[in-house]
């Protein structure tokens, strides 16, 4: 029996090609700093410590539907906050490139391969 994938493989195509680029980027761009991470970050942590999701203005920033920021959640809920210490890039300025690129500071734990 011959299968015959047909027109449906680009969709596997498109598919996979999304996923690899994803990884790629989650890997290469360091922890923070992400287009609004450390804001939808707090939404995350906020369900986690709470229970429950945010109401009106509770946590500042952007808002994704709740099932993205329910999943988060669940996917973050067994990590210890206390290890993950962020410290602001106090040389980090959005009108030049003198300060760094950077609006975090970054040590070697954030390194890829990432470990526990």
């Amino acid at each position: 029996m011959q299968h015959r994938l047909g027109a449906n493989w680009r969709p596997l195509l498109i598919t996979g090609v999304f996923l690899v680029l994803a990884v790629s980027y989650s890997v290469v761009n360091p922890l923070g700093e992400a287009p609004d991470e450390v804001s939808h970050f707090t939404h995350v942590a906020f369900i986690v410590k709470n229970g429950r999701l945010a109401i009106g203005k509770e946590v500042p920033g952007p808002n994704q539907p709740p099932l993205y920021y329910l999943l988060g959640a669940i996917f973050t809920s067994r990590l210890e906050p206390e290890k993950f210490q962020v410290k602001a890039n106090s040389d980090f300025s959005f009108q030049d490139d003198e300060g760094g690129v950077n609006l975090l500071m970054h040590t070697r734990a954030e390194a890829f391969p990432y470990s526990h």
